[in-house]
């Protein structure tokens, strides 16, 4: 995905939010995680990401399985999965540290969202337990701390990326 996004939109700060989104995915236990749930949008003649959408938790004990893996990873990737596709996309070590810092710090929040969104105590802490789990992975290759140290954001603008020379041939 990221590769596709790389190549689509030529832009780093959209390969970023790809790669901030896979890492969601793994560690929100959005094992529905499939294709057909991203798309890109083309609008005066480049091509972006198009808002996130279809993001549903499920727990890996209802399905092992994710709908598309991660550096060859179907049922349990982790930051090692992770990491490989970030540096097959270009992305600095750095980039890939803040993003896995800021989706951690992020997931943290769920007991405050499912309260504010009067999700059932139970099934809150069925997902918070499943959350805290699935973190565990991800900081199984790398230290992940909580909160996290002060976080260098992706860049602003977006910086263009060189068309390739040749590229494989993509129909819709």
């Amino acid at each position: 995905m990221l590769l596709v996004t790389k190549t689509l939109t030529r832009d780093i700060a959209q390969v970023t939010e790809a790669f901030r989104r896979m890492v969601f995915n793994v560690v929100a236990s959005n094992r529905d995680d499939h294709g057909k749930n991203h798309a890109f949008l083309y609008r005066n003649g480049q091509w972006t990401l198009s808002p996130a959408f279809d993001v549903t938790f499920v727990s890996p004990q209802r399905q092992s399985m994710r709908g598309m893996a991660v550096a060859g990873a179907w049922s349990a990737p982790g930051w090692t999965q992770l990491h490989s596709v970030a540096q097959d996309a270009g992305l600095e070590a750095r980039v890939v540290r803040a993003v896995t810092e800021q989706v951690a710090q992020a997931i943290t929040l769920w007991p405050y969202y499912a309260e504010k969104a009067g999700v059932s105590a139970e099934k809150a802490e069925e997902v918070k337990t499943v959350l805290a789990d699935q973190k565990e992975i991800l900081a199984a290759g790398r230290k992940i701390t909580v909160p996290p140290p002060q976080i260098a954001q992706a860049p602003e603008q977006s910086q263009s990326i060189p068309a390739p020379r040749q590229g494989p041939r993509m129909s819709m």
